[in-house]
């Protein structure tokens, strides 16, 4: 079967995107392979401490506080993570926002997917039927947007 990485750049660790991620219908004839690239621990008590405390100044009856509490109100931990299916590699916090796909290359050949899709886990997903993402493609190295209606 062909793979499709999904790595993601973890700093905010909002249940909610996870939560979204791990739904995610695959393409038949693909299979996804997960992957966190923490750059902080998920169960540091900061991490949520600072989501509620933004939380607590946002109105949650408008469209964007709605998806702001879905995502961020509840707690995340590394057991979740690893029970729904992520792969996390802990890495150091250095040389910018997307340097995260770097460090995946370093531990991983990317020779073994068919394409590996890369975002922040401050991402919202409209639904599990939609997919929204980066396409890193391994043959020439360009990125596409795709979007594409999945049955």
């Amino acid at each position: 079967m062909k793979k499709i990485a999904i790595l993601i750049g973890g700093w905010h660790y909002p249940r909610g995107f996870y939560n979204q991620l791990s739904k995610l219908n695959c393409p038949e004839g693909f299979e996804f392979e997960t992957f966190v690239v923490s750059h902080r621990d998920v169960d540091l008590p900061i991490v949520h401490q600072e989501k509620l405390e933004a939380l607590s100044k946002i109105d949650k009856n408008t469209e964007d506080g709605k998806m702001d509490y879905e995502l961020y109100s509840e707690k995340l931990t590394k057991e979740d993570l690893i029970s729904q299916g992520f792969q996390v590699i802990d890495a150091e916090n250095k040389y910018g926002d997307y340097y995260f796909i770097t460090q995946w290359l370093d531990k991983c050949d990317y020779n073994d997917y068919e394409y590996v899709c890369f975002l922040h886990d401050d991402t919202y997903l409209l639904n599990e039927h939609h997919e929204v993402l980066l396409l890193f493609c391994k043959k020439n190295f360009l990125m596409n947007l795709v979007i594409s209606k999945l049955s």
